[in-house]
């Protein structure tokens, strides 16, 4: 896991949204993992550019991956009351990336799409339906169309 972003740096962004005391080396050890995962995708899902991001632009993607993993666990005010001492929190949990500024900033970031994608958890598949050999009919003959 190649670790790209610092503690000051996430905090900064974070700024007033920070607790001022929480450890962020988790957060940014899962962006890392999210972004490592992403690197060899970038390249490919960039039809335009056809091009892999720069280590400093990966170090940004990492840092703000780093603050929406770290507003997760320590949600942002949705509104605050005052006197009354309410206030409501962003709760959402089918958002993927999206639930957090920051995370949407990642994604707004990333014109191939692929922290979009990890984000909402969208993998592609194949499947077969055809039959397989030993499933044709009597008669059947391999390569004529009739079995497969």
């Amino acid at each position: 896991m190649t670790i790209r972003t610092t503690q000051a740096a996430v905090r900064e962004i974070l700024a007033a949204n920070w607790d001022g005391k929480s450890d962020l080396a988790g957060y940014i050890a899962g962006a890392s993992m999210v972004v490592d995962q992403a690197v060899p995708w970038f390249g490919k899902r960039d039809r335009v550019m056809r091009q892999n991001y720069t280590s400093a632009q990966l170090e940004l993607l990492e840092r703000y991956l780093a603050a929406h993993f770290y507003c997760k666990s320590d949600p942002l005010y949705i509104s605050k009351g005052n006197m009354g001492a309410s206030g409501s929190f962003q709760r959402k949990t089918d958002d993927g990336f999206q639930l957090t500024e920051y995370g949407r900033a990642a994604c707004e970031m990333d014109t191939t799409g692929v922290l979009s994608a990890i984000g909402k958890r969208q993998v592609a598949g194949i499947a077969w339906a055809g039959r397989n050999r030993d499933e044709c009919y009597p008669g059947d003959r391999y390569g004529t169309g009739s079995c497969y």
